[in-house]
């Protein structure tokens, strides 16, 4: 669905928040300012929060903003596109929202995309035609995104360090699936059922996009780490009295990723049997910002209780009438404190982590490592496909 207009327009009103992506499109003259390398300047006012830009089909830059604050974004013109000079160019703005504030006043007046002027050159363009098309093509269609290991989609070998140009980029993994069943059997849970593995697919490596393994979509993920620790309180200190203040309720695992494995289904996966010895799976990565797509890696879920098995809060008794005497009252908070020092050994006893898939891998293992990791690792045949302008990843526009 392509909508027309004379200006921008604000982009959760044409998405119905149905995606995080708008295409902005116009086509305009280069005026005679952009002889001034000074003056070479793509400005975009009160826009947010992510915003690609190409020129003529061709990715110049990427930038964000800051919280749930609009920014002002300044991209530079290519030489290529200034020395145009009377012709006209293609500008292609991918808008990208990053969130909501769901605690703020006047929420409902909160927008997004391309909100003040935009500036070619120091020439104002926002009154003009532009195009505006929700999406991006694949990306809300597993049944495409399952369809894109076909001969219609060219992919790439992956470039050494091409990673770090900020631009969305495809990614598919070819996952080592015999390794899977080799480290089941070493496990002893190939042929039980009831007992079989759980996995992970380990994401450090990445920043922020989406998963599929074979069509499926596994969902979004985004690498954050908690904060720092800054004081004197333990990473693992939990207190919950006093005013709510999120610092202050419960802090873990400071300076680590909030969260770095995402459930694999093992339903999804294609396990090679007699039935079908040649099975083979595919892991699709769709990267918005960065990433090291080689150093994706499995994961099997381990822990120290038996399946089925889920930790239950114990809370201290309390008590149910003001009138009881002091000392009833002390016993009770005695008693409460006691439980929930229980409960909290338990717990500590009861933590799941991952171990890695393949013996070479041992730093990505959990917060648990008693198994030891078994089989290969289930990585190979990387391959990418740049960002452009439809988000095919052959690099072609349409």
């Amino acid at each position: 669905m392509t909508i027309e207009s004379d200006h921008p327009l604000e982009q959760i009103d044409v998405t119905d928040d149905r995606t995080d992506y708008l295409w902005y499109r116009t086509r305009v003259k280069v005026p005679k300012s952009c002889l001034t390398k000074s003056e070479r300047k793509l400005v975009l006012e009160d826009a947010g929060d992510v915003a690609f830009v190409y020129f003529d089909e061709k990715f110049s830059e990427m930038k964000h903003g800051r919280h749930d604050q609009l920014a002002t974004f300044t991209f530079d013109l290519p030489d290529k596109i200034a020395k145009k000079t009377g012709e006209a160019v293609d500008i292609a703005i991918l808008s990208q929202t990053m969130g909501m504030a769901h605690n703020q006043q006047h929420m409902e007046a909160y927008g997004r995309g391309l909100l003040g002027s935009v500036l070619l050159c120091g020439h104002n363009i926002t009154q003009g035609q532009w195009l505006m098309r929700p999406g991006l093509e694949d990306v809300d269609d597993d049944a495409a995104v399952a369809d894109s290991g076909s001969k219609s989609v060219t992919w790439h070998p992956y470039a050494a360090r091409s990673h770090e140009q900020k631009t969305l980029r495809w990614y598919t993994i070819e996952l080592d699936a015999q390794a899977l069943v080799d480290d089941e059997k070493k496990q002893g849970l190939l042929d039980d059922p009831e007992n079989y593995p759980r996995y992970a697919i380990d994401m450090a490596s990445m920043t922020k996009g989406q998963l599929w393994i074979n069509g499926h979509h596994l969902g979004r993920y985004w690498l954050r780490r908690a904060p720092e620790k800054k004081d004197y309180k333990p990473c693992q200190w939990c207190g919950y009295g006093g005013w709510f203040w999120p610092d202050n309720v419960c802090r873990q695992h400071c300076g680590e990723y909030s969260q770095r494995y995402y459930h694999l289904p093992r339903s999804y996966l294609q396990l090679p049997s007699k039935a079908n010895p040649q099975a083979r799976n595919f892991l699709y990565v769709l990267e918005e910002l960065e990433g090291d797509a080689e150093d994706i890696s499995v994961a099997r879920r381990i822990s120290t209780q038996p399946r089925g098995h889920h930790d239950r809060p114990i809370h201290g008794s309390r008590p149910t009438l003001w009138a009881l005497f002091a000392h009833v009252c002390v016993f009770a908070v005695l008693a409460g404190a006691a439980g929930l020092a229980v409960a909290a050994y338990k717990r500590y006893k009861a933590r799941e982590g991952y171990v890695p898939i393949g013996e070479h891998d041992s730093t990505t293992a959990g917060a648990n490592t008693d198994a030891a990791p078994a089989g290969s690792a289930p990585n190979a045949n990387v391959n990418e496909g740049t960002g452009n302008t439809e988000g095919n990843r052959d690099g072609n526009t349409e």
